[in-house]
C-alpha cells in the first residue's frame, strides 16, 4: 500500500510504501497529531519514503506484477518531462490493469533514491502466484534472511535448507518502552542475515493462507536500518535452524 507523486519542479518522485490499515491525512499541518487519531492506534505500522528520478518506472512494472488496485490516479498538469514519462508503456498497464502473461511470473529490479550524498540503493520483488520468501527472495539474494512472522498455526515453520534459511522471527520485541507482538502490528518486515546490509518491508509475511497471492517485498541496503531491525531479530526470539 502507498501512494507515488511527482512534480515538474522538483525532477524527483516520491514513493511511500505503508503497511496501516487507514492511511494518514497528509493535509494536516500539527506533525504532531498526524498519526494521532483511532484507525492508527489499534495497531503498530510502518512507513517507508524513498525518493527517486521521475523518469524511473520500475516501480510499476513491479507493482503490476503484485495486482495492484489502484484507487486514484492523476496525470501531472504540466506539460514536459513528466507528463511523457507518466505515459510510459509500465505506468499505462498498470492504469489499464493489465496482468503478467504467466501466473507463476516474477519480476526484480533495482533502482538507485534520488539523494546526491548518501544514495540507498533499492530492490523491487514482486510475484504473481510464487511463495514470495522461498521462490523468489531467498533465491534471488541467496542469503540466510530472518522474517518477522510471529507464530501459530498458520504461518509456515522456519526453511532449514543450508545454505538456504528463512528463519521466523517470532518476537515479541520492543522500540523503546513499547512491546510489539506480531498480531498487533501489521508491518512483515525480513532482514538478510549477512554482511549485506538489507532490509525489506512488506505487507505478507509468511501466513499460508497468503502463499499463493500476488505481492512483493521492496528492500534497501541502509546500514542503520539493517543494524537496528537485525537487533530486533535477535536469537532468542527467533526460531534458529540448527546447523
Amino acid at each position: 500500500m502507498g501512494f507515488i507523486a511527482w512534480g515538474a519542479e522538483a525532477g524527483k518522485a516520491i514513493w511511500v510504501i505503508h503497511t496501516m490499515n487507514k492511511f494518514v491525512n497528509l493535509e494536516l499541518v500539527d506533525s504532531k497529531t498526524l498519526f494521532n487519531y483511532a484507525p492508527l492506534q489499534d495497531k503498530a505500522g510502518m512507513l517507508m519514503c524513498l525518493t527517486f528520478s521521475y523518469n524511473l518506472n520500475e516501480w510499476a512494472e513491479a507493482l503490476l506484477y503484485e495486482d495492484a488496485v489502484i484507487y486514484f490516479w492523476q496525470m501531472p498538469k504540466t506539460p514536459g518531462l513528466t507528463q511523457t514519462a507518466f505515459r510510459t508503456p509500465a505506468i499505462q498497464a498498470l492504469l489499464n490493469k493489465e496482468t503478467p502473461r504467466s501466473h507463476f511470473s516474477k519480476y526484480t529490479k533495482t533502482m538507485t533514491t534520488a539523494s546526491q550524498t548518501a544514495p540507498v540503493k533499492i530492490h523491487t520483488i514482486s510475484k504473481f502466484g510464487n511463495n514470495m520468501y522461498i521462490s523468489l527472495i531467498l533465491k534471488i539474494l541467496h542469503k540466510p534472511i530472518r522474517v518477522w512472522t510471529g507464530k501459530g498455526a498458520n504461518i509456515q515453520p522456519s526453511f532449514c535448507k543450508p545454505p538456504l534459511l528463512i528463519e521466523n522471527v517470532v518476537g515479541p520485541f520492543n522500540i523503546g518502552d513499547k512491546e510489539i507482538n506480531f498480531p498487533k502490528d501489521t508491518a512483515r518486515w525480513s532482514v538478510v542475515d549477512d554482511t549485506l546490509n538489507l532490509f525489506c518491508l512488506s505487507t505478507v509475511g509468511r501466513e499460508k493462507d497468503k502463499v499463493e497471492i500476488p505481492s512483493g517485498v521492496v528492500c534497501i541496503e541502509q546500514s542503520t536500518v539493517h543494524s537496528l531491525f537485525k537487533t530486533f531479530a535477535a536469537d532468542n526470539i527467533t526460531q534458529i535452524c540448527k546447523q
